[in-house]
């Protein structure tokens, strides 16, 4: 991305900028909470929003818990129809969000019901965007818990420049997250269908019993028996896929993939598993299981990101905003141990509150090159083929359940090397893994594209916003960045 050249005037109309006071630009609401825990004030009628389900979008779209009719009945003052959110207490302080359908906020948010003929919202979001570290330290005096109250949130002020101009601010800044949005929405389908062709494949067993039953039809037409009927999911994205082409019993599957799979079961340690498939432990794949380190006085201003618990978090998720570093001398002492993050490689958060979380970074995502913390173990199995079957086989609910148990069983909170190792797995055959691999790298790979093409993208919205909100920025100007060929 070029530099920003030096500008000022949003339009070039120095002067037509006004300061308001939040309270002068629409009525302030603070939420509230239902008296007590009674269950009839929670059900399905409207979001009850609080700091929690404020996540980093920009939109209210899901909430933790909802209110009931009754539940809204008794705090029906509260509503707020349309406008933005500010979280107003603890380190979330400051985190505003833009509510564009009724919702009930708890006491812990201010709310602003804009005057639409003063300030449009959207503008009004990232204006107070801008001024997070500022509403913080309003609230961080004197306090061990961080608090802003009414009053003081209404005297936040801001400066607007007139309706149209707010409105192609507004307009930039959020195509920029409308475009990290559509990108998250299809990492989650990217994902999902990576879960379903695991499920179907190492869970549901259904190549297997697509086979099974299809022999069992054979049996029976020569027996006279009347044929069973399938219940088995075809819906997934073989390359290739048309009607006819998949083995008996499965006209989802292409024959070369359905013909990898055993059509019979036997006992094991795990349950019912295919033919000529293993249960096993962890050991019996893993290469590598290492923990990293911090330099002594702990993390440094600037050098090689190292990945802590704040960023095991999932597939395709990090949090650039709680990035910490270590030396680069520090770091290659790390790489020599194995403790620098390489392409494919699972992560385990191993200790705390979270044990259990789990991430797979891949395609120099977050980074070319980064480390792990002590609370960080990185596991490599002995086949590159098998890393993503390791990601997916450790993220089920039963095993983030295993993994959760070794804790309670250890006589120091966080587990150890020997009680990972010593986790269940399900040893299919290597060619059934890396047939998986090869159709889910493709998700993930794309997965990955996405993601760094929205930190490219937050990274100018980052620089844009301080910028057009304070008009510093010629809005011609910003709109020619946007379409900058690196995006």
């Amino acid at each position: 991305m070029p530099p920003l050249p030096p500008t000022s005037g949003s339009l070039g109309m120095a002067g037509s900028w006004q300061r308001y006071r939040i309270g002068e630009l629409g009525k302030v609401l603070t939420g509230r909470t239902p008296p007590g825990t009674h269950p009839d004030y929670f059900g399905d009628c409207m979001p009850f929003l609080t700091p929690t389900d404020m996540d980093g979008r920009r939109k209210v779209e899901t909430t933790g818990r909802s209110l009931s009719q009754l539940g809204v009945d008794r705090l029906r003052q509260a509503i707020v129809p349309h406008g933005v959110a500010v979280s107003c207490i603890g380190w979330q302080m400051g985190k505003p969000l833009l509510v564009d359908r009724p919702v009930i906020t708890n006491q812990q948010i201010n709310s602003i019901v804009a005057d639409r003929t003063r300030i449009e919202e959207t503008f009004l979001y990232y204006a107070l965007l801008s001024k997070r570290n500022e509403i913080f330290a309003l609230g961080a005096g004197g306090s061990r818990t961080p608090i802003l109250n009414k009053s003081g949130f209404e005297s936040i002020t801001i400066e607007a420049p007139p309706l149209p101009e707010q409105r192609a601010i507004a307009h930039i800044l959020g195509a920029l997250d409308d475009k990290i949005e559509l990108n998250r929405r299809m990492n989650e389908t990217l994902e999902a269908m990576a879960r379903a062709l695991f499920k179907s494949w190492f869970v549901a067993f259904d190549p297997v019993r697509a086979k099974a039953e299809g022999q069992a039809r054979q049996d029976g037409a020569r027996s006279g028996q009347p044929r069973k009927p399938l219940n088995v999911a075809s819906d997934l994205p073989w390359p290739g896929a048309q009607a006819g082409v998949g083995a008996e019993g499965d006209p989802g599957l292409p024959q070369p993939l359905a013909n990898l799979f055993p059509d019979s079961f036997q006992d094991s340690e795990l349950g019912e598993i295919p033919m000529g498939w293993r249960a096993g432990r962890l050991d019996d794949v893993l290469a590598e299981l290492v923990s990293g380190a911090r330099p002594k006085g702990g993390a440094v201003e600037e050098g090689v990101p190292s990945i802590g618990a704040e960023n095991v978090i999932g597939l395709g998720r990090y949090d650039f905003s709680k990035e910490k570093y270590v030396p680069q001398e520090f770091f290659e002492r790390l790489k020599l141990n194995g403790a620098a993050v390489r392409a494919g490689d699972v992560l385990l958060y191993k200790d705390g509150a979270q044990i259990g979380r789990k991430t797979y970074f891949d395609c120099d995502f977050p980074h070319a090159e980064c480390a792990i913390n002590e609370h960080v173990f990185i596991l490599r199995p002995r086949r590159s083929e098998e890393q993503r079957f390791l990601f997916f086989w450790l993220d089920q609910a039963s095993m983030t359940q295993e993994i959760v148990s070794l804790n309670s069983n250890s006589a120091q909170p966080g587990i150890n090397q020997p009680g990972v190792r010593g986790l269940p797995v399900l040893l299919p055959k290597d060619e059934v893994v890396d047939a998986f691999d090869q159709l889910v790298a493709r998700l993930t790979a794309r997965l990955f594209a996405n993601c760094k093409e929205s930190r490219t993208l937050a990274a100018l919205r980052d620089t844009l916003l301080p910028k057009l909100i304070s008009g510093a920025l010629r809005i011609d100007v910003a709109e020619r960045l946007i379409k900058e060929p690196t995006i």
